[in-house]
């Protein structure tokens, strides 16, 4: 049934997303999902899913980014989006401070 799966590329607004459903599948099996086990984890419904490997709905990349944090593995791996840039722990409250003076 999987077999015969190919790469997907949708395009939205000019923009082409590649999501590799075939990895996708195959990481599924050998990590022991089902499909409705991993659209459970991942938030979404069964039909959700057949949807986005038949071309039918584009996923939003924030589900790829899930599908990807589920089956352990990096969002890279499975579709042509970018790992995400590490989120400064930086405390900028002092500079929102000094902002916030110079607006008064």
């Amino acid at each position: 049934m999987y077999g015969d799966i190919l790469n997907k590329k949708y395009t939205l607004k000019g923009l082409i997303m590649v999501i590799d459903f075939e990895k996708i599948t195959i990481l599924r099996k050998q990590k022991g999902f089902s499909i409705g086990g991993l659209c459970n984890l991942v938030g979404i419904c069964r039909a959700t899913f057949w949807a986005w490997e038949n071309n039918k709905q584009i996923p939003a990349e924030l589900n790829i980014r899930k599908l990807a944090k589920v089956l352990k593995v990096s969002v890279s791996e499975i579709s042509d989006i970018k790992e995400a840039q590490e989120i400064s722990q930086q405390d900028l409250s002092d500079a929102v401070d000094s902002w916030k003076l110079l607006g008064n």
